[in-house]
């Protein structure tokens, strides 16, 4: 990797650390506001994990870059046709999955579109393998959606 391309990838990934710091911050404030155990607990686990991603990218260098690899996950697609809620202390359950899965969506296009962006393979496939981790986040909500919620009705 030449200088100039590290430094890129170094700016991407300070990015997607801050990207990662944010959502860890907004699942901790959504869980704090929780009325409901098994929403508190989703919404902590989310936090965790968004916690070890920016810990796996701070240790991510020019050596691990080559061996990322992005998640293949299923798509449920349960929540692309709800309309986007607002986080408040009185949200339900439903709403509060709604709001998490529309947000890690929106991440999920956010780095397929910086994959798409760039010509430079070190670059794409570190946007792929972030995207690939949001999409392992969709795919957890909507399972609790599906799971929770789909059942219920």
């Amino acid at each position: 990797m030449t200088d100039a391309l590290l430094t890129d990838v170094r700016r991407v990934i300070a990015f997607a650390i801050a990207r990662e710091e944010a959502a860890a911050r907004l699942y901790a404030r959504l869980a704090a506001l929780s009325k409901h155990p098994g929403l508190t607990k989703l919404l902590l686990d989310l936090q965790d994990d968004e916690k070890r991603h920016k810990d796996l990218l701070e240790d991510l260098g020019p050596d691990k870059i080559r061996n990322l690899d992005p998640a293949l996950v299923e798509d449920l697609k349960l929540s692309d046709e709800l309309a986007a809620e607002t986080p408040s202390a009185d949200m339900t359950f439903q709403e509060a999955l709604v709001f998490a899965a529309k947000k890690e969506a929106a991440a999920v296009v956010l780095y397929e579109t910086l994959a798409a962006r760039t010509s430079d393979p070190a670059l794409k496939q570190v946007f792929e393998f972030l995207r690939g981790q949001e999409k392992v986040h969709k795919l957890k909500i909507e399972s609790e959606y599906e799971r929770l919620v789909l059942t219920e009705n």
